[in-house]
């Protein structure tokens, strides 16, 4: 998962740089959304039946495709180190419950 994201990041950054290059050379912004960008990749539109959510899709998916590459990425590095550290707190969590299990049983056969 680190390396899909890492790569993702710089997939991002690079399109992003991209088109700064692109407006530095012409003057002109041009826009690349997320949902274009999964159109020329081939990959189709979403499309949901639902008004409110339909709308927040939308408006999610039109934000700049190397920013949400960066995003995406950014949020695949840090699925292990959070999900590590969630294993080590229920790790501790079952060895403090142990201790207690072991000291009760102690008190009660002394």
């Amino acid at each position: 998962m680190t390396r899909i994201g890492a790569t993702m990041i710089v997939m991002g950054l690079s399109q992003l740089c991209y088109q700064v290059w692109l407006w530095l050379e012409t003057g002109v912004w041009h826009a690349l959304s997320f949902t274009t960008m999964l159109r020329q990749l081939g990959l189709g539109e979403v499309s949901l039946g639902w008004g409110a959510l339909r709308t927040t899709a939308e408006a999610a998916l039109s934000v700049e495709a190397g920013a949400v590459l960066v995003l995406l990425g950014i949020c695949l590095v840090l699925v292990r180190p959070v999900s590590m550290i969630l294993h080590e707190i229920g790790l501790q969590r079952r060895l403090a419950q142990t201790r207690r299990e072991i000291r009760s049983r102690r008190e009660s056969a002394a």
